[in-house]
């Protein structure tokens, strides 16, 4: 007969409190459910766009497909006849799109709009610009700039062009509204504004190395990211720096949850800064190149890394880990997210849907 008190009292003690901290932080972490999985032939060309009702991407350059973000069911696919040169812009019940066709000697633009709920198209306006373009929502207004600087101005009801003009150099970032004008960032290094009403142009900043992210984070203020690892906060009012933090390397991508920055660096790091003063709050180790930090909520950002499957998700505030997503048999080369609550990946042949609120069809 074996008699144990003490030593296995004291076992069974500190086996109890391992398990306990095991449940806890198990029930700590997010856990993200897949609720669907679309396959679809062909090549994607991302990126997923998703909203509440449909996700939407555009696969093998002409073919838009529609999917219902709850059940990952197919709602609609609209051929546009030639290549799609710029992203998915959804809005008053249309999605808009540009669509190029021909060859180098005759190559025409068009921007079209498409019905949402059925795909079938709405109105196509010839544009005079060339190059990708980018396309915003502004009221009742579609614009487009495309990276050649070409800047289109369109009602969204009937497809009549407002203005249209070249006003612009190279246009090396994403643009986005700001007031009453468009901020993007030309040649490399200047910020510049255009005006909506009569695109009159108006350089507000310059930065001393080329910008990679440019980031509109308060009503007078910006946050550039270039490719030395500066990360720069920009008064437009005063026209000078606020602050300026740096990295280990270039800049890959900025967010911005309540009260921060997210920093995503070549230096595998992700560095959370105090928008006000530009102070570092935590820094994070990633194990691989970020390709993008997607902010789910206030507390909660996703990290997508280069060639990765599975996809961190980290505590805003902490920069702790809270859980992952793990996307089986291919890479994300997508990702997208909608109510705080849902996730989209899109792969190179599927498009994958995710809740952490449960699931109203689960495979």
């Amino acid at each position: 007969m074996l008699i144990c008190v003490g030593g296995c009292i004291l076992s069974l003690i500190l086996a109890f409190a391992q398990d306990a901290a095991a449940q806890d932080k198990k029930s700590a972490e997010i856990q993200f459910q897949t609720c669907w999985k679309y396959d679809f032939e062909g090549s994607a060309d991302g990126p997923v766009i998703a909203g509440p009702a449909a996700a939407l991407f555009v696969r093998d350059l002409s073919m838009i497909e529609s999917i219902a973000s709850d059940t990952g069911k197919l709602q609609w696919s609209t051929d546009v006849g030639g290549r799609v040169d710029s992203n998915l812009l959804t809005g008053d019940e249309n999605v808009y799109l540009v669509r190029t066709a021909g060859g180098e000697k005759d190559r025409t633009a068009s921007l079209i709009a498409i019905s949402s709920e059925t795909g079938v198209t709405k109105w196509t306006t010839h544009l005079a610009g060339s190059g990708r373009f980018t396309l915003i929502m502004a009221g009742e207004i579609v614009l487009g700039v495309s990276e050649n600087g070409d800047v289109v101005s369109v009602s969204a009801a009937d497809g009549a062009i407002r203005l249209q003009k070249k006003v612009l150099d190279q246009v090396t970032t994403e643009p986005f509204i700001s007031g009453p004008g468009v901020l993007f960032v030309t040649n490399g290094v200047e910020v510049d504004s255009v005006d909506i009403s009569n695109f009159q142009v108006q350089t507000i900043g310059k930065a001393a190395f080329k910008i990679r992210d440019l980031f509109g984070f308060e009503d007078d203020e910006l946050a550039w990211g270039d490719d030395r690892g500066f990360v720069t906060a920009f008064s437009i009012g005063s026209g000078k720096d606020k602050w300026q933090f740096k990295t280990g390397a270039a800049v890959t991508s900025i967010a911005r949850p309540d009260g921060l920055l997210l920093v995503g660096s070549n230096d595998n790091f992700i560095y959370a800064l105090s928008t006000g003063s530009g102070e570092r709050v935590w820094k994070k180790r990633i194990s691989d190149r970020i390709a993008s930090l997607l902010v789910i909520d206030d507390d909660t950002v996703l990290i997508e890394t280069i060639g990765q499957k599975v996809m961190q998700l980290l505590n805003t505030k902490t920069g702790k880990s809270v859980g992952q997503i793990a996307v089986k048999d291919a890479t994300p080369i997508s990702v997208a997210t909608t109510l705080g609550t849902r996730v989209v990946v899109l792969t190179d042949n599927s498009l994958i849907g995710y809740d952490r609120g449960g699931c109203l069809t689960k495979k």
